[in-house]
């Protein structure tokens, strides 16, 4: 009798640690905020420089991850090899870009299903960020600096 009472404790306990566990991987991945993961991509966008991502590559397949059915491809990619390129089959998946402030204060273009908004690197409207259709990915979510103007 006494050993089961220590089986029982054994497992009782086990079970408890196990599922504090669970709860703490939840919590963090829960406090990965995306609409402030995005605000800070937009932002570290307008200091690109010609040699380097304005960011982590980290952040930008964090956004993804915690994104429906979003991927990321980084600057050299096959799609727009000098952007950050999010795609997705459904248009409604790239929404969270959309919606920031941040693309708000840009000056906005719209033809048909092609979104573009342009901001300034420097005094220059050399900073694009567009959404627009693409044959092989559906819809595409890019960030590009522009070498003109």
């Amino acid at each position: 009798m006494h050993w089961l009472m220590k089986v029982m404790l054994f497992i009782l306990s086990c079970t408890a640690i196990f599922s504090c566990e669970t709860k703490e991987t939840e919590k963090k991945a829960k406090e990965f905020d995306v609409t402030n993961a995005i605000d800070s991509l937009f932002n570290w966008s307008t200091k690109w420089k010609e040699t380097n991502i304005p960011c982590s590559d980290e952040l930008i397949f964090k956004i993804a991850n915690h994104l429906d059915n979003v991927k990321a491809h980084l600057p050299g990619n096959n799609i727009d090899p000098n952007a950050i390129i999010f795609t997705s089959t459904e248009k409604t998946n790239l929404n969270e870009f959309i919606k920031s402030d941040r693309l708000k204060k840009c000056d906005k273009s719209k033809f048909n299903n092609y979104s573009v908004w342009l901001t300034n690197i420097g005094n220059k409207k050399i900073l694009e960020f567009s959404l627009q259709p693409h044959p092989t990915e559906k819809w595409v979510f890019s960030i590009r600096k522009r070498n003109q103007e």
